[in-house]
């Protein structure tokens, strides 16, 4: 069924979170200019001017995993709420310490990284609750959107920021921050998340980090659009970088050309999400994320060698349509492959690298720059780009848009005779399969896509043994933690895994289904 961003819209609880994003979003792209207008009259320093970015930027890259993983084993809707009181209680305090006179700069760098904290804690639990507030063949546009309205702020709340900032000052604009989390909030409100409920208590905070690794490690087409992700990024980090200096210092041109330059990109960036979910139906995944990082690297060429600014701007423009295409697609597809008990934890780990990748690729490049110059770093960050989608032709990405990763109810209850301890442990499980010879090789090869359901849903060890007494004997066995995290794998058993067990199973003789037995240890 095809899905329209219109359609999207419709959706009442998304519509109102989504324009309380966007409010948000205008709001935190003024909070950034006025903080770094600030710390500039408190200190002249350029170290210090930068360190507010980077205060903005540090709590997020490290904290985004385990925020993550509160997003996953508490209720997110609390997270998100708590989160957003959070941010609120910190801008006002920015704004009125501000207006009082009484900011100094290690409060602004404190109250930044604050900040910092409480945009780490809420951005996986956002993220995670897009698959709750609409159908999944909508998900592309949902994504999509949440794209344009970080890309619209990027263009309207810099330019807004600087006219509120001359007009009243900074604090003025930390207050107007403040406000707008307050939107956030009475969107939030209006939503009732339904969780699907679980009789086993939350998981253990460490654990459930361990697990969310381990689901990205044995989760090939999670780790192929994470391939992707880390391509573009480092390459397209040194158009972002380096442009508030290539208006300066190439183009001899102030502020108002930047303004400009930002704005066509958040254009594009509004005209590419518009056609991107007509365009999805057309070309595969693979093929639009590719055309996206070509478009991109060539915009990046334009830059390096034009120095025309109606030129500059149709190929900002063309970054704009670019960005849009590759992070939409890359999210939504990410989105398509996960289960909602890992979601928060998977989401977090694409946001931190996304912003690992892109803070290294912005100091990488502009070290170069350092040593040669601004286009001849544009023009090689091209070339960089080009050079990477070829060395990733092979990590191709499918359409993965009718995998079914709801539970599948399919495994049966233990009829256990033993008193139960759910923190018993460890727990093994043993399936038996009898195989014929012609049938060995492919089931071998299926047997590599079980050890995937396996490990990704919480085994913490498995290995198949072939019967030396019996021929065409096998066994399977897997180890959890204890009984406890064996019940969260059937929990988490999708109907995806459910395929993958089915056709596990079809090697089996023929008019029975192979024998499993459980154990549990004993302390001897």
């Amino acid at each position: 069924m095809k899905s329209s961003l219109t359609a999207t819209l419709q959706h009442r609880i998304f519509r109102n979170i989504w324009l309380a994003g966007l409010v948000s979003n205008i709001g935190t792209w003024m909070q950034e200019i006025g903080a770094g207008w600030l710390m500039a009259s408190l200190e002249s320093s350029p170290l210090m001017v930068s360190a507010v970015q980077a205060a903005a930027v540090f709590p997020v890259f490290l904290l985004a995993v385990p925020a993550g993983t509160l997003a996953d084993i508490i209720d997110r809707r609390k997270l998100l709420i708590a989160s957003i009181l959070w941010l609120f209680f910190v801008a006002t305090t920015l704004g009125l310490l501000t207006l009082l006179g009484l900011m100094s700069a290690g409060i602004l760098l404190a109250l930044t990284f604050s900040m910092g904290i409480g945009t780490a804690f809420m951005t996986p639990a956002f993220m995670a609750t897009v698959p709750d507030l609409v159908p999944k063949n909508q998900l592309l546009s949902a994504v999509t959107l949440n794209g344009m309205a970080i890309n619209s702020a990027r263009a309207i709340g810099p330019a807004l920021a600087g006219f509120l900032v001359a007009w009243s000052g900074p604090g003025f604009v930390f207050l107007l921050n403040a406000a707008s989390f307050v939107v956030v909030l009475a969107a939030i409100f209006t939503w009732k998340s339904e969780r699907r409920k679980s009789a086993l208590k939350s998981e253990r905070f460490f654990s459930a980090t361990r697990v969310g690794l381990v689901f990205v490690r044995e989760s090939p087409e999670v780790r192929k659009i994470f391939v992707k992700g880390v391509v573009f990024f480092i390459f397209a980090s040194a158009s972002w970088a380096l442009l508030p200096l290539f208006v300066q210092q190439e183009l001899q041109l102030g502020p108002k050309a930047y303004g400009m330059l930002l704005g066509a990109l958040g254009l594009g960036a509004l005209a590419g999400g518009v056609c991107l979910p007509k365009l999805r139906h057309k070309i595969s995944l693979e093929n639009l994320v590719r055309s996206g990082m070509l478009l991109f690297a060539g915009a990046a060429l334009v830059l390096a060698i034009n120095r025309n600014l109606a030129i500059l701007m149709v190929s900002m423009l063309c970054a704009g349509v670019a960005w849009i295409w590759v992070l939409s697609s890359l999210q939504s597809s990410l989105q398509y492959v996960l289960p909602d008990w890992v979601r928060g934890r998977v989401l977090a780990v694409f946001m931190a690298i996304y912003m690992g990748a892109m803070a290294l690729g912005s100091l990488g490049w502009g070290q170069l720059a350092t040593v040669t110059s601004i286009p001849t770093t544009l023009m090689l960050s091209s070339l960089t780009g080009l050079l990477l989608c070829l060395l990733s032709l092979k990590v191709r990405l499918r359409d993965l848009e009718d995998s079914d990763f709801t539970p599948s109810s399919n495994w049966a209850d233990l009829n256990s005779t033993i008193p139960q301890e759910y923190d018993r442990g460890p727990f093994l499980t043993r399936v038996e399969y009898q195989i014929e010879p012609e049938k060995l090789q492919g089931f071998i090869k299926d047997l590599r896509a079980m050890r995937q359901v396996r490990i990704r849903n919480g085994a913490i060890s498995w290995g198949v043994y072939q019967d030396v007494t019996k021929p065409g004997s096998y066994v399977e066995i897997f180890l959890d933690d204890c009984w406890r995290e064996h019940l969260r794998q059937h929990d988490r058993f999708s109907v995806a895994d459910q395929k993958v067990q089915q056709q596990t199973q079809s090697y089996h003789i023929e008019g029975e289904r192979p024998a499993v037995s459980h154990y549990v240890s004993l302390d001897v």
